[in-house]
């Protein structure tokens, strides 16, 4: 039996490079969608499947993700699409960072081990459908920190698996030599200076004295390095900045704040700990002037130089793709990773005297547009829960959690040709999440080739990934059931008492008139929809009193920051036209090619049963008791959670930190409450 690689490539012996369907698909060509789960449980207080039921699902599940896989092979041998390694899409309501920020924050984040700097900001949320109703609070007010400063700079290494030769797109070379890593490293002096530049006298933009090796290929004919770096024919001020920028450990520094307990380095810093020889070679650019000043240069400048190199190498998308992944850098230093970039190619010499090429106008762009992609890389919470967020589906309720992630998670790296080449699953999932959630197929692009791709999956298996209320609006991806009004009435049509329990859920987080101290502040810590329906005369005050309401929403309106003077300046976002609704029908439906040649793996309910406990959980604990349910006496929402997190800190391959260092995200949000200005008047979310 032919494997899902040979039976993909097979295929495209006879497909031309793969488009995206229409909204009207030849009735020739079979599609392929997320599966329709719900039909599979008929009983709304069994909240754990019987065995017939998990196998259907189970083998539902198997045939999307195993398809889907295939469709991804494909893709990685004719070319991602050019839109997937586009940023730009990233950015949907994202706002834009600016530099007479007020109040800045010192404090532990995540499970890094050094304090961080931080600026706090707040969002504005809208009840929508509110105007004859009356018994909800019009506006909710969710503060937020950014990140943008650390004690101490992010470690990296040459030595990831994934991206070693770059897949390409369909409209370039493919199967190209990999400088994402290279590229990565420039990126994040660009971010770091675009930064400095806007803060106080303090700030500042300095070289050290470690360099990178540099092999002047006119007068040194030997002791060239391990792995050369060609940047062509150059002055000495620019030979000295990418000294600076391959150098092991830190080649620069970018002081954003002196404060008592130290210095604290724009969040993008980083720090070499390669054994591997890494240096650059370069011939004298006779026409330029020896006027060497030794500075550092600005972040446009510095932008100038990383295009050319680009264009030099004719690297097209590896450019903006590599911007992506050093967005990802301070997630790295949230969760405490090393990351892992891609080995450089040993690149090719080029032809003297090349005169430099007008940098490409998307390339421009981008540039220009760095503080909306600051803002975001500088919000580590958002970042993960939007990778993590390609997992989730809509129709997916908690006690089907297992089923649905089970194929993907366990069997298809295990399938023949994916498990002998270290970095090929990471590689598929990337593609994969260009086809399930198309507008950050650039930011999980960057997350697979910087080393985050275990960090991801750590935190998808239990069932329970991190949530940011942000997420959604920033990048138009959905991460939970909360994110989505859903539709129609609220009591389900022919059943005459029954609701959702889905939108109950939603109905209980509306922000009351009249603070009634039950803990629905913040959302459920987990994505899944909980299962079935409830009887109208189970459902309390805060919710009978809306079922025959208009359907409520709350809706995210645009950012504030507070300035230097105390205003507070509404932001809108990058795009304030961007969708800010999420139809239940899932994901778009996909190309179906028939695959096989996975194993079949024993199915853990684990991911179910921790997200089952998590969604009932958050209405037991209310303080208005137990719902009069059968449900809320099944063993799965019983069982004494004593793990919580424990185990997300361990299993990490490039984790550095121990156990003890791990902070809860229960202690971050009362950090965070507790630095929120009364005058804001924010809840916690």
């Amino acid at each position: 039996m032919e494997n899902p690689i040979q039976l993909a490539l097979k295929h495209t012996l006879h497909t031309p490079p793969y488009t995206p369907p229409s909204s009207v698909l030849d009735e020739e060509h079979s599609v392929l969608g997320p599966p329709d789960l719900s039909l599979i449980l008929n009983d709304e207080d069994q909240l754990q499947p019987n065995p017939q039921q998990l196998e259907t699902a189970t083998q539902k599940c198997r045939e999307y993700w195993y398809r889907l896989t295939a469709m991804a092979m494909l893709q990685r041998h004719n070319g991602i699409l050019p839109a997937s390694a586009n940023p730009r899409n990233m950015l949907g309501r994202v706002p834009a960072i600016r530099k007479d920020l007020r109040s800045t924050y010192t404090s532990h984040l995540g499970s890094s081990p050094s304090k961080a700097l931080c600026v706090q900001a707040f969002s504005t949320w809208r009840v929508t459908d509110n105007t004859s109703c009356g018994l909800v609070k019009e506006e909710k007010k969710i503060p937020e920190l950014l990140q943008i400063g650390t004690r101490v700079p992010i470690p990296y290494t040459f030595g990831g698996d994934s991206f070693r030769r770059w897949i390409g797109t369909t409209c370039e070379e493919r199967d190209m030599p990999s400088y994402l890593g290279i590229l990565a490293l420039g990126w994040c002096y660009i971010l770091s200076a675009h930064l400095v530049e806007g803060q106080g006298e303090d700030a500042k933009m300095i070289y050290t004295s470690s360099k990178a090796t540099r092999y002047h290929q006119e007068t040194e004919h030997a002791h060239a390095p391990a792995i050369a770096v060609d940047i062509g024919e150059v002055g000495e001020d620019v030979a000295r900045w990418w000294a600076a920028i391959l150098a092991p450990g830190e080649g620069w520094k970018a002081i954003v704040s002196r404060r008592d307990d130290g210095e604290y380095l724009a969040p993008w810093s980083v720090s070499g700990e390669d054994t591997h020889c890494v240096g650059i070679k370069w011939r004298r650019n006779m026409s330029v002037p020896e006027d060497f000043t030794g500075s550092t240069p600005s972040s446009r400048k510095a932008f100038e130089l990383l295009a050319q190199f680009s264009l030099l190498h004719n690297l097209g998308s590896q450019f903006p793709v590599a911007l992506a992944m050093a967005m990802t850098f301070p997630t790295h230093n949230y969760h405490a990773t090393v990351v892992h970039l891609p080995i450089p190619a040993e690149t090719r010499g080029e032809e003297e005297n090349t005169l430099p090429k007008s940098i490409i106008p998307e390339w421009i762009t981008m540039n220009e547009e760095l503080p909306f992609y600051m803002s975001l890389s500088c919000n580590p919470e958002v970042v993960m829960s939007s990778l993590c967020g390609m997992f989730w589906e809509a129709d997916v309720t908690c006690n089907l959690v297992s089923p649905w992630l089970h194929p993907i998670l366990n069997e298809v790296p295990n399938g023949k040709g994916i498990v002998e080449t270290p970095g090929l699953y990471y590689e598929i999932l990337a593609i994969i999440c260009g086809l399930r959630r198309p507008q950050i197929s650039a930011l999980f692009l960057g997350a697979t080739a910087s080393g985050l791709m275990p960090t991801i999956l750590r935190r998808i298996r239990r069932g329970r990934p991190p949530l940011d209320a942000h997420a959604f609006p920033w990048t138009g991806c959905p991460q939970s059931f909360m994110d989505i009004p859903g539709s129609g009435p609220y009591i389900c049509e022919g059943s005459g008492d029954k609701v959702r329990r889905a939108d109950v859920w939603r109905l209980l987080y509306l922000p009351p008139v009249v603070e009634d101290e039950l803990y629905y502040n913040s959302r459920p810590f987990t994505p899944w929809a909980p299962f079935g329906n409830s009887s109208a005369q189970n459902c309390v005050f805060r919710v009978a009193s809306h079922l025959h309401c208009a359907r409520h929403h709350l809706e995210y309106q645009h950012w504030n920051w507070e300035l230097m003077d105390g205003s507070i300046i509404e932001d809108q976002g990058f795009d304030k036209a961007s969708v800010q609704c999420f139809h239940e029908a899932g994901s778009s439906k996909i190309e179906l090619i028939t695959t096989a040649g996975f194993p079949k793996i024993q199915l853990n309910q684990e991911a179910s049963q921790e997200a089952s406990l998590d969604i009932f959980r958050w209405v037991m604990v209310n303080g208005e008791g137990v719902p009069p349910e059968e449900v809320y006496k099944d063993k799965w929402v019983q069982v004494e959670d004593d793990s919580d997190e424990e185990s997300d800190a361990v299993n990490d391959n490039n984790s550095v930190i121990s156990d003890v260092q791990q902070n809860g995200l229960e202690e971050w949000l009362d950090r965070v409450n507790e630095a929120v200005p009364d005058k804001f008047g924010c809840d916690r979310w």
